[in-house]
Formats: C-alpha cells, sequence, structure tokens
C-alpha cells in the first residue's frame, strides 16, 4: 500500500518538477541571452528616444594624466536615477507641432547635477559615506524620457550601480559648481557593468583598478561592485599587467 502510495506521489510530482526545470531553464536563457554587448545598447534599452546634442573634441588622457589632472577621484553610487525635466541646457521649440521629440527640444549645453554617495576615496579630500553633487552632461525632457547627451560617451549614472569618477574640482553636496568628469568616458567608469565600458579607455580602467589594489584572480576580472554578466576577460587583465 505504502509502495503504491509512493508510486501515485512520484507520478504527481515528476511532471512538476519537470515544468519546474523547463522554466528555470527558460529563466536562464533570459538572464543571459538579453545580456546587452555595449552601453549604448545598455542605454537604449533604458531610453529608448534618444539623440546626440552635439559632438565636441576632447583631449584623450592616458592614466597618469588623467591621475595628474582630477583633483578629486571617487567611487560612487547615485542617490537617485536621471529624472525628467531636472536638467539644463535645452528648451522646448515653440514654433515645431509635432511629436518628434528629437526635433521638438534644442539643447546647447545639455547638463544635470546629481547627488552620489560616497562608497571610496582614491585622491581628494571627500570622505567614504559623503553625498556630494556632480555635473552629467546630459538630459531628460520633462515631457519624455528623451537622452540629451554631447557624445556618445556622456551616459547617466543609473541608481543601483557604481562608478569610478575622475572629476575636475573638489566636491561638496551645495557646492553647484561645475564640478564633473575630467574628459567624458576618459575620466568615468562604470563598475557594475565593467565589460561595456568604452574599449578606448580600458587601459586606464585596468590601470586604476590595480592602484585601487582590486587585482584579478584566476578567471574572469570582477570587482567588488561587479554584476557577475559582466567581467573583464581574465586574458585581456593579464596582458595590461605584463
Amino acid at each position: 500500500m505504502e509502495t503504491r502510495n509512493r508510486s501515485r506521489i512520484l507520478r504527481v510530482l515528476m511532471p512538476i518538477l519537470g515544468l519546474a526545470l523547463v522554466f528555470s531553464a527558460l529563466g536562464l536563457y533570459r538572464y543571459y541571452a538579453q545580456v546587452p554587448k555595449t552601453l549604448k545598447e545598455y542605454y537604449t534599452r533604458l531610453y529608448p528616444q534618444n539623440r546626440y546634442a552635439e559632438d565636441i573634441d576632447r583631449i584623450r588622457y592616458d592614466y597618469p594624466m588623467l591621475q595628474a589632472k582630477a583633483r578629486t577621484v571617487l567611487i560612487v553610487t547615485p542617490e537617485g536615477d536621471l529624472t525628467p525635466g531636472a536638467g539644463k541646457g535645452y528648451s522646448r521649440r515653440s514654433d515645431y507641432a509635432g511629436t518628434d521629440l528629437r526635433v521638438k527640444y534644442r539643447a546647447w549645453d545639455p547638463r544635470t547635477y546629481r547627488l552620489v554617495k560616497v562608497l571610496r576615496v582614491l585622491k581628494g579630500d571627500a570622505e567614504p559615506g559623503d553625498v556630494v553633487g556632480v555635473w552629467e552632461y546630459c538630459a531628460l525632457t520633462e515631457e519624455e524620457h528623451l537622452l540629451l547627451r554631447y557624445t556618445e560617451s556622456d551616459w547617466p549614472m543609473v541608481k543601483g550601480c557604481v562608478y569610478l569618477l575622475f572629476l575636475n574640482d573638489e566636491v561638496s553636496r551645495e557646492d553647484t559648481r561645475d564640478v564633473r568628469t575630467v574628459c567624458g568616458a576618459n575620466g568615468w567608469f562604470d563598475l557594475t557593468h565593467l565589460s561595456l565600458n568604452d574599449p578606448k579607455f580600458l587601459d586606464i580602467l585596468y590601470a586604476a583598478l590595480r592602484d585601487m589594489d582590486l587585482r584579478p584572480g584566476i578567471g574572469p576580472f570582477l570587482t567588488p561592485w561587479t554584476d557577475r554578466r559582466f567581467p573583464l576577460p581574465a586574458a585581456a587583465t593579464s596582458r595590461q599587467q605584463t
């Protein structure tokens, strides 16, 4: 009798367990198959309507130059997401009655003041736990999530993620001077999505992480803040250290 009961229970449980395994496999597939390959792809998912505000020429610094140029170097996480209508440096065109947001707004100097929490100080007078302000050179219009930016490398920080910033000045919560990254993505790195950072500046990122004593072991290179889907390859790290 007991054996028959066990058989009945197994006949009921096996299909359920099979379905659970199928759904688990589908979940893993979605999790890894939908991983973005570049920061542009990542931000286009967050802000489907986006455009350049203006292209400008910038000096490209190597790591020693960037370290010398930056007055403050911090690892931070933003207190909130980029807020529609909080930015400056753009205006709505009164002579346009259409619905294309890329035409509706003029942008000449889009920027938004962001509050960030300091996690680690690599240079400067800030302290871990401080909440300070920095300017990002992008803005969201008050009507729709339209991302305005100077160049492809001026991306906004995302709440819940962690960033390495090389800043042009000292920082505070109240000071609204133009405290910003020294040179776009040349001084801005996403530590949560390590592998998505601009390939042109990965040598700087490797050098900075070595200075922070976040050395890779065997296998993919991760920081304490990195999503494990976005490691830097160990082979690439080894080449930079030789």
